[in-house]
């Protein structure tokens, strides 16, 4: 099969997809094409998006880091926001949440 030549303007659609949260998979299936196709296109485009895809508003932080503040977990944050607690830590940590240590508090 012939590999397809995207338009300028369909990178940067798909790039702005990508990174308001829509899958790989489900931006392929609207171009008709496999998701391995909307990887390469990513990463053809040395897009930040490509690995960075959870640009999230200031309020949503300031919201999270209350909720962590109020003791909810890391791992519950970054279920709510869908990624991993690593990242979770860091988009706490960027606006000056204090992150506490491991495991239940002590008594």
């Amino acid at each position: 099969m012939a590999k397809r030549n995207f338009s300028d303007e369909e990178v940067r659609n798909v790039v702005r997809r990508y990174t308001r949260g829509n899958s790989k998979s489900k931006i392929a299936s609207s171009l008709g094409c496999h998701h391995s196709v909307v990887t390469r296109i990513l990463e053809e485009a040395r897009s930040a998006a490509a690995h960075t895809r959870f640009v999230l508003p200031d309020s949503v932080l300031r919201g999270l880091k209350t909720r962590y503040d109020k003791g909810v977990s890391a791992y519950e944050i970054a279920a709510t926001i869908g990624c991993s607690v690593p990242t979770a830590i860091a988009k706490l940590r960027k606006i000056g949440t204090k992150i506490r240590g491991r495991g239940r508090p002590r008594k």
